[in-house]
């Protein structure tokens, strides 16, 4: 064995000791894929407001026990309870988005559908049904004179080098 192999094989030997066992991606649930012929829906004004609602009365929620506890104080912890309010706001940030992205998409489906997407890849199918791209394939819309090219799509998922739409998007 020649001094070049003998190197070689000493690295390959120390790589082979030093891997580490990859598992696979764990799949993350998302949005289902958009296709042809699926209905659309614009998000609306009274779905947006409600949600708003929502989020404020989780925030108020949080600051009615706040107060509870300065009243409780005879006033002593004001600084502390705004201080600790502002805080359990910021907490349930999450909670609070979640909860009022719930009430907005309740709203929302309760109208009819908008229209329904109308163009879609030429190739690629998804349960028999032509995968919808988005920045290159359109929908029908009652609200829009001209149809209108789908906005948004997946960051990761590309069809056709476009990047694949999702339901539940714009």
């Amino acid at each position: 064995m020649s001094l070049g192999d003998e190197i070689v094989t000493r690295i390959a030997r120390v790589g082979a000791q030093h891997t580490v066992l990859v598992s696979p991606p764990q799949s993350v649930p998302g949005p289902a894929a958009a296709r042809v012929g699926d209905p659309i829906k614009h998000a609306s004004f009274l779905g947006a407001l409600a949600g708003a609602i929502a989020g404020a009365l989780i925030s108020a929620a949080v600051f009615a026990v706040a107060a509870a506890v300065v009243v409780g104080t005879g006033g002593l912890a004001t600084v502390a309870v705004i201080a600790l309010g502002t805080a359990g706001t910021l907490a349930l940030g999450k909670v609070i988005s979640a909860a009022s992205s719930a009430v907005t998409n309740m709203v929302d489906s309760i109208g009819p559908p908008s229209g329904v997407l109308m163009t879609g890849s030429p190739n690629v199918f998804i349960e028999g049904k032509p995968a919808a791209r988005a920045i290159v394939d359109t929908a029908a819309c009652n609200k829009h004179p001209a149809p209108p090219l789908i906005a948004q799509g997946s960051e990761t998922v590309f069809i056709n080098g476009s990047p694949a739409a999702r339901l539940m998007t714009n």
